[in-house]
C-alpha cells in the first residue's frame, strides 16, 4: 500500500476536540471582555485575538471534515 489512509484516531479526534474547546473558550472571552474595553488599542488588539482563534477553529473543523491535508504534502512543491 503507497497511500495512507485519511482517517482520524481516537486519540487525534480527542486533541482536535480539546484545541477546539480551548480556543472556543478564548474566543468567546474575548466577545465578551471587548465590550467592557475603552481603550482603542486594547480593542484592536483583542479583535485582532478573536480573528486568530477564529482562524483556529476553522482549521480545526476543516482538518476533521477531511478537508486540509497536512502540511508537509503541500510544502512537497
Amino acid at each position: 500500500m503507497d497511500t495512507v489512509p485519511q482517517i482520524i484516531s481516537v486519540r487525534d479526534l480527542f486533541s482536535l476536540k480539546q484545541a477546539f474547546n480551548q480556543n472556543l473558550i478564548l474566543w468567546r472571552q474575548l466577545c465578551h471582555f471587548l465590550d467592557y474595553v475603552e481603550d482603542e488599542e486594547i480593542k484592536e488588539l483583542f479583535h485582532a485575538l478573536m480573528v486568530m482563534h477564529y482562524n483556529h477553529l476553522q482549521l480545526i473543523l476543516s482538518i476533521i471534515k477531511g478537508e486540509r491535508r497536512v502540511e508537509e504534502e503541500s510544502n512537497e512543491d
